[in-house]
């Protein structure tokens, strides 16, 4: 059994895990509440989280296109398509179209409301020129429209009462559009106003997730190519670190490249991202020769010399283990290719890429990516999750998957609380041993609260990154499963968390010398309980 520290010692050094963790790179949109008093709303591994703020949320995660206000004519000068009187709708645009999704994305009530009339879901208002289309009446003599849903995908009806956050349709081009779109327009007292302008009062960045880009004709807002995109221009985000890490126009074009492959080859958002995550840990996204194995390898285009082994590109693959010739992996697009597999992969699953891995959708993110490279260094891929959200959003604004927005802001219900109990207790107990890293998450290298979300992730529910407990109700009687915070810094606001076990015993990841373990609540002092699993 390891030497446990005083209790005094134990205290000093949990201290700093929120203050550390709170430093982090935020997911691309999220809202930090270190000092805004806002709950955290860090994403989740995979997916740009919706914002919910105040009972009011964002329907949609992506690119603003075409604004509100004077706009030319998506159509074309003059041109007045049937269902239109005259040209005047078609050069004012009464809301703001958030697009750069794939045709069938969800997208959720910006508030709570009662459901006035759903079109194109076989009552009798009729589809209307914006094809399917929901309008809410968010009281005070609010109405929100959404239009453009795919045919048949409205989830509430007339006369529903909704909630912000939720799912309302999917997105989709029915009607009058020239692309997939979500048109979201508010009227207040029977006046059209800027959506944009509207929600940024209600604490909401509209289409927050994606990076905003004016687009004057509508048949431009589908999902740009994003090597063509890539190219224009570098981008800058958060490193693992929390500091700017900017990335330039080869980098991004490669970044591109790897996307275009995936949804060539089948990829999910999810897979792409993993994919993502991997160059960027083994080459910062450049492609790297090796001029010490391969003096070939120099005559190809790159972006810089490495020096691993016999490694080369951006993916750092192997010709002596399987990936390929030299000149085929100082090829970006077969790089990409290799890494993926899959039935179009260039290997055929030998060495097997990542739509080779069996359950790879089960696992978490950084795991899926070392059962491809089999790295000597496996834990160090999931730090690059947030920085690789941030890029595929910026690829293609929406191309970054949407979170389940009701998980997003606190968990929601479990059809059986005993068994979610049962699984978050089983997870923690598979954490045991891991190691006390400030700043991380991932599996068995995390801090006090990436370890309980990761927990929690494990039972299907998704908690914030920090300040877990804005999240659920205190108790004085808590069950397994439970958050347990202590050492407090500040009024409701605690230094360290952990999962009750019962008995008087907590799971955490406690501190670097002692790392991820089961021990007695009354290490800390000032404890106090939570409930985040709602029947």
């Amino acid at each position: 059994m390891k030497k446990l520290l005083p209790l005094g010692v134990i205290a000093a050094i949990v201290v700093p895990c929120f203050f550390i963790a709170m430093m982090l790179t935020i997911t691309l949109g999220a809202i930090s509440a270190a000092t805004s008093g806002k709950k955290d709303q860090g994403g989740t591994p995979g997916c740009v989280p919706l914002t919910v703020v105040g009972g009011f949320a964002n329907p949609l995660v992506g690119q603003l296109t075409s604004p509100y206000g004077p706009r030319a004519n998506p159509f074309g000068p003059g041109v007045i398509p049937a269902g239109f009187q005259s040209e005047e709708p078609l050069i004012f645009h009464d809301g703001s179209d958030i697009a750069g999704v794939p045709e069938g994305t969800p997208y959720y009530s910006a508030s709570a409301g009662k459901v006035l009339t759903v079109f194109g879901a076989g009552t009798i208002d009729g589809p209307g020129d914006g094809g399917n289309g929901i309008i809410i009446d968010a009281g005070n003599g609010v109405h929100i429209w959404y239009w453009h849903a795919v045919n048949g995908s409205a989830k509430v009806k007339k006369g529903d009462t909704v909630s912000a956050g939720q799912e309302l349709a999917a997105t989709g081009r029915s009607g009058m559009a020239t692309g997939v779109h979500l048109h979201f327009s508010i009227q207040v007292n029977g006046k059209s106003v800027d959506p944009v302008a509207w929600m940024k009062q209600k604490g909401i960045t509209l289409g927050q997730g994606g990076p905003t880009k004016t687009i004057e004709n509508a048949s431009t807002t589908n999902q740009p190519t994003a090597p063509a995109q890539a190219e224009k221009a570098g981008f800058t985000t958060k490193g693992p670190d929390a500091a700017d890490m900017t990335l330039n126009a080869d980098q991004m074009r490669n970044a591109g490249i790897i996307k275009a492959e995936g949804l060539k080859a089948g990829a999910t958002n999810n897979d792409i991202k993993i994919a993502l995550m991997v160059a960027l840990q083994e080459s910062r996204l450049r492609m790297l020769s090796n001029k010490g194995r391969y003096p070939e390898s120099v005559n190809y285009p790159n972006q810089g010399d490495g020096s691993d082994n016999d490694s080369l590109n951006f993916m750092q693959q192997r010709p002596a283990t399987g990936w390929g010739t030299v000149a085929q992996l100082m090829d970006p697009s077969y790089a990409a290719r290799a890494f993926f597999g899959g039935q179009s992969g260039p290997n055929h699953g030998e060495p097997a890429g990542l739509l080779d891995i069996p359950n790879r959708q089960s696992l978490p993110l950084g795991e899926a990516g070392q059962r491809v490279q089999r790295s000597a260094f496996p834990f160090e891929y999931e730090k690059w999750a947030s920085a690789a959200t941030a890029i595929l959003a910026n690829l293609g604004g929406g191309t970054a998957e949407q979170c389940d927005n009701a998980k997003e802001n606190g968990p929601g219900p479990v059809t059986n609380q005993l068994e979610a109990r049962q699984a978050l207790i089983e997870a923690a107990k598979k954490g045991l041993g891991g190691t006390y890293a400030w700043g991380h998450g991932e599996f068995k290298n995390w801090d006090c609260s990436g370890y309980v979300k990761w927990v929690y992730s494990q039972a299907g529910i998704t908690l914030p990154r920090t300040e877990q407990w804005s999240v659920g109700s205190e108790t004085n009687d808590p069950s397994p499963g439970d958050l347990v915070v202590q050492n407090p810094d500040g009024d409701n606001h605690w230094a360290h968390v952990g999962i009750y076990a019962g008995d008087g015993m907590m799971y955490s990841a406690l501190n670097p010398a002692e790392g991820t373990l089961l021990h007695p609540v009354d290490w800390n002092p000032g404890s106090k309980y939570f409930v985040l699993i709602k029947g």
